[in-house]
């Protein structure tokens, strides 16, 4: 089963400050569990007129909580969330984990 190859991962959002003119600050959301793989070639996701790449694809429990923008933290590596979308039966018609795509932050 997938769940069987789960890691402790941290997420990470960045939220604005309560009084203007401060600088954004990264909150921790939690400690989490998921399976990051690299995606099988570079894919690209279209959000308007940029282009961001996926490197790799998080695997996670349907409760985490997580969004775009987010940085996910494996190992010592970074990843920023690209799409957080998820598709009814997720991307491979399972229904029990997330499918999210991430891009490597170097």
């Amino acid at each position: 089963m997938l769940t069987d190859y789960y890691k402790p991962l941290s997420i990470y959002r960045t939220v604005a400050s309560a009084t203007p003119g401060q600088t954004p600050t990264e909150i921790t959301i939690g400690f989490y569990k998921g399976f990051i793989q690299p995606v099988s070639s570079s894919e690209t996701f279209m959000q308007g007129k940029s282009a961001e790449v996926a490197t790799h694809r998080l695997y996670t429990y349907m409760k985490t909580p997580i969004v775009k923008g987010d940085r996910v933290n494996q190992n010592s590596q970074n990843y920023r969330v690209i799409s957080s979308v998820i598709q009814p039966g997720g991307i491979s018609g399972v229904d029990h984990h997330k499918e999210i795509l991430l891009g490597l932050v170097k």
